[in-house]
C-alpha cells in the first residue's frame, strides 16, 4: 500500500469500481491506474498453502511505456497513454513474502530483477507496480 505523506498505510481497496471474487481469486479493479506497493491479506482462521497462491497485476502498458512525473497542466501535456482494462493480460508479480500468523504482507521486489528484463526497462528498478487491476489467485480454492 502507499504510503500517505503522515508515513501511514493507505487502503486503496475501497475506491476500487468493482471487486474480483471467485473460489481461485479476489482482488480489485481501479477506474485509473495506482501504483500499489504492497498487499496485505487478511486470511481467515484457515490459510492456504503458501506455493499455491500469489499476487498477479494487470499489465498493459507500464513499465515498458512510462509518462514521466511532473507538474504538467494547462493542455501543454496532452493525454498519455498508461494503458486500459481490456488491452493487457495478467503478470504474475515477484513478491517477497512476510508471514504473520494469518496476516501476509507482499512487498514488491524491483521489477527489473525477475519480471522483465535490461533490454524492456533498463535500470528501472520500481518496487511498486502501476496497474488497473490486482488479485490474489490460486489453483486451488482461496479461503
Amino acid at each position: 500500500m502507499p504510503r500517505d505523506p503522515l508515513g501511514a498505510f493507505l487502503d486503496i481497496a475501497p475506491f476500487a469500481e468493482q471487486s474480483i471474487d471467485s473460489e481461485r481469486e479476489h482482488g480489485f479493479v481501479w477506474a485509473d491506474p495506482r501504483d500499489i506497493h504492497s498487499v496485505e491479506v487478511l486470511w481467515s482462521s484457515d490459510t492456504p498453502e503458501l506455493c499455491d497462491v500469489r499476487v498477479e497485476y494487470w499489465h498493459s502498458q507500464w513499465p515498458e511505456h512510462r509518462i514521466p512525473r511532473g507538474v504538467s497542466g494547462a493542455g501543454s501535456s496532452g493525454w498519455g497513454h498508461e494503458g486500459d482494462w481490456h488491452n493487457g493480460e495478467w503478470r504474475v508479480a515477484d513478491v517477497l513474502l512476510e508471514r504473520d500468523a494469518n496476516s501476509w504482507t507482499y512487498r514488491f521486489a524491483p521489477i527489473n530483477r525477475r519480471e522483465f528484463d535490461h533490454e524492456a526497462v533498463g535500470d528501472f528498478d520500481a518496487t511498486y507496480r502501476r496497474t488497473y487491476k490486482l488479485r490474489i489467485a490460486s489453483d486451488s480454492q482461496l479461503p
